[in-house]
């Protein structure tokens, strides 16, 4: 179904239906009318009447009893709410998600209007640049921190992504929401050279790194404690006003973690490519909706993690190491905790604000 109205203006309701189903037989095509007309009563009720004098809603609905009378697997549907008051785009939303609960077909929807989309639908697969950077259960999308600031304009403390369905939305009678998160625009390469100086503010020299002990939510429990560096940009970091090394920032963020032996940080997830290098001694990367997947990574081993899938590091060695992360992205987001940690984070008086801001009321023991 193509975006805007795509109806015979001039034809009946009955006529366009048929012209649906131009290619079956005569009697498959009057079965299958009849049962979309008693799946939409307002279009029996009009039957004989001109389609471009029916409502746009009664219009949107049309055009899915059309599409319908082909009995398709999958239901391609391009911004059904484009022109339609809330209400009425409302109850569209609420005709696809029926289709889908009742079985039989899926319906893939690329839809404008987020919030209400996202209610509607099973699963959903967020866009950025044209590539795929977070797929999961539709609820934990609309909970999303990136999500929730680039369209909504908020923040959930806490929010936790869903580990991708690995493709099941299209085996199965659900509605998935395809949706486009805006990517900026590259800047232009730098026509002047810089000076010495000027250069010296983009240069982090490693003796002078001034580390954030109390940086995220996680570090409220004894095993997360660590020193945070932001060394390009500030990253995910949720410790207010927190500086970084070098600020001008294009495509990516760079941190460092230091730990003493056995700790490390808490299970999250990120709408960007996060990559992780040890400087020095042995790390566990954890990944998974409890990490339950796991490899060691030694000096200089390298792993990139997808976006939207929890993961987790712990210096695994005997002395304190220096963990190197690489985060996709000029403005990465915030970070999706998982609801466990959180939990006990707030049981220490650690939470986050409305802007995903962190809090600690209560300092560790």
């Amino acid at each position: 179904m193509p975006q805007g109205r795509n109806l015979f203006p001039t034809l009946s309701v009955a006529e366009n239906l048929e012209l649906g189903g131009v290619t079956l037989a005569a009697a498959v095509r009057r079965e299958r009318m009849a049962r979309v007309l008693e799946r939409f009563p307002r279009l029996a009720e009009r039957r004989a009447q001109q389609a471009s004098t029916l409502s746009g809603g009664e219009q949107k609905m049309l055009e899915i009893g059309r599409a319908l009378l082909l009995e398709p697997r999958v239901l391609l549907v391009d911004e059904p709410s484009i022109g339609l008051p809330p209400k009425v785009a409302q109850d569209v939303f609420a005709t696809l998600r029926g289709l889908a609960d009742a079985g039989g077909v899926t319906v893939l929807m690329v839809e404008q209007n987020v919030k209400s989309g996202l209610a509607a639908s099973h699963h959903a697969i967020a866009l950025e640049g044209g590539r795929a950077v977070l797929e999961a259960p539709a609820d934990a999308i609309l909970a999303h921190p990136r999500i929730r600031t680039v369209f909504l304009g908020g923040h959930v403390a806490g929010a936790v992504s869903g580990r991708p369905p690995g493709g099941a939305w299209a085996r199965c009678a659900k509605l998935a929401l395809a949706i486009a998160v805006p990517t900026r625009k590259r800047r232009n390469v730098m026509a002047k050279v810089p000076t010495p100086e000027e250069m010296e503010k983009r240069i982090a020299r490693f003796k002078k790194l001034k580390p954030h002990p109390v940086t995220f939510l996680d570090q409220a429990l004894p095993e997360n404690v660590r020193d945070v560096f932001n060394i390009i940009g500030r990253g995910v970091s949720e410790e207010k006003g927190a500086e970084a090394e070098i600020t001008d920032v294009d495509g990516f963020n760079i941190q460092m973690s230091r730990c003493k032996p056995g700790n490390g940080n808490g299970l999250h997830s990120h709408t960007t490519v996060e990559t992780f290098m040890p400087l020095n001694g042995r790390w566990r990367i954890s990944w998974g909706d409890r990490g339950e997947h796991s490899v060691v990574l030694e000096q200089f081993d390298l792993i990139s993690v997808p976006p939207g899938i929890m993961r987790c590091f712990r210096n695994i060695g005997d002395e304190d190491a220096y963990l190197f992360t690489v985060l996709g992205g000029t403005d990465p987001g915030r970070v999706s905790w998982s609801p466990e940690l959180v939990r006990q984070a707030s049981e220490r008086g650690w939470e986050l604000d409305a802007e995903g801001d962190l809090l600690v009321k209560r300092q560790p023991a």
